[in-house]
């Protein structure tokens, strides 16, 4: 492979990963360790439809004796 060519690849591979998006999770800044712990959030009350409300769930449940 000449120089030329390489460098030709290189800058397309370069131009194919610049334009493709990258995903990054919104991260929060870092905390010490000497900070209060944050406070958990409350369980949500789950709502459960009239028909489901009679089932017996213990035969979805994978592995259930």
């Amino acid at each position: 492979m000449k120089k030329s060519e390489f460098e030709r690849r290189a800058a397309e591979m370069k131009a194919h990963n610049l334009e493709r998006r990258k995903y990054r999770p919104t991260l929060s800044p870092p905390r010490s360790i000497f900070e209060r712990p944050r406070p958990t959030p409350t369980p949500m009350k789950v709502e459960i439809r009239d028909f489901l409300r009679d089932s017996d769930i213990s035969r979805l449940i994978l592995n259930s004796p």
